[in-house]
């Protein structure tokens, strides 16, 4: 009877594949999160911003995006890969929000007229990139978790 139950058993799902190529991704869209404020001005979208706040909003999120994907990326051959991803991420996912995020005024702005759309959309829409890419990495990375 045992042995007629082991049979039935299902064989464990195939582990998918890590999300390589997605946190592969990250990096350059952290790039582009990363310069996105020093190149309006060469598309004549300006802000009156402190540059402070710049480095707090695009610098600092796209620093902490490139170690957590490099780190998964660099140890994608060891067993504990797996919760790299899933870290690397949560990390750029979060990361990505906190760009978003802080940029929720400037488009509130723009919809005043305070600041024209070009402007606020190109210096906003890196944060969602990054947002989205992580997003679609942890999907797979979770489902390599137990």
């Amino acid at each position: 009877m045992q042995k007629a139950r082991q049979a039935r058993r299902r064989p464990p799902p195939a582990p998918v594949p890590h999300p390589v190529v997605l946190t592969a991704i990250l990096v350059p869209a952290a790039v582009w999160l990363a310069v996105t404020p020093y190149v309006t001005p060469w598309f004549g979208y300006t802000l009156d911003v402190p540059p402070m706040l710049e480095v707090v909003d695009h610098v600092l999120p796209a620093v902490v995006t490139v170690a957590a994907a490099a780190t998964a990326l660099l140890v994608r051959q060891r067993p504990s890969a797996r919760y790299a991803f899933a870290v690397a991420a949560s990390v750029a996912l979060l990361a990505g929000l906190w760009s978003t995020a802080t940029h929720v005024p400037l488009l509130a702005q723009a919809r005043q007229g305070l600041v024209a759309w070009e402007t606020a959309l190109f210096h906003s829409t890196p944060g969602v990139v990054v947002m989205a890419v992580a997003l679609a990495a942890l999907v797979p990375a979770l489902r390599n978790v137990d």
